[in-house]
């Protein structure tokens, strides 16, 4: 059974050695290392994810949230914008029979951000290999690309959107009454 829930400290090592498993995937591939982008509109506390499968911890994710969303982190609509800083996982699983657990991972965080009244899940990508799987296979968006310091960072978006179906197969728990601007009540279980 999956869950999707905040990391905490007992995480770390399972973590570490999926973030290395990972890392050396690429390399055999020739993906290249794996960048973050920073995010200028995101919040100095970003929010770290586990989604775990029977207990064992097999995609990482990172949210984070805007600073000022009555300012630039809004669309020119003036939609809500969640920021996903990282998705890692975990290599040596096989596909589910459900989808990749990189669909699993972001379907939930798409149904999530919307419930809480975002429009947008937004993320910077630098390979561009990485980019093309997520367009091709998780119908993410090609907003834009930029470089930065010689690199081309690939600036990504999908829409914000209730998934019934995610929260059967990933049971979640999201509070109701969740100011805009302050962390998703992710005790997401």
């Amino acid at each position: 059974m999956y869950a999707i829930r905040e990391m905490l400290p007992d995480d770390q090592p399972a973590a570490e050695r999926l973030w290395a498993r990972r890392v050396s995937w690429a390399r055999k591939r020739g993906i290249g290392p794996i960048h973050t982008a920073p995010l200028a509109a995101a919040s100095a506390a970003p929010l770290p994810l586990v989604l775990t499968c029977d207990g064992t911890v097999v995609a990482l994710a990172t949210l984070s949230f805007p600073v000022d969303l009555g300012g630039a982190d809004q669309t020119q609509g003036g939609e809500q914008n969640l920021y996903l800083e990282r998705l890692v996982t975990d290599p040596d699983m096989p596909m589910p029979e459900a989808g990749s657990l990189s669909w699993i991972t972001t379907t939930v965080i798409s149904d999530v951000a919307a419930r809480n009244g975002y429009d947008w899940v937004r993320m910077r990508v630098v390979p561009a290999r990485l980019t093309a799987h997520l367009r091709t296979r998780l119908a993410w968006k090609l907003d834009a690309t930029e470089r930065r310091d010689g690199v081309a960072v690939h600036l990504l978006r999908r829409p914000a959107e209730r998934s019934d179906a995610i929260r059967v197969l990933v049971p979640t728990r999201a509070m109701a009454d969740v100011d805009r601007g302050m962390p998703l009540s992710v005790s997401l279980l």
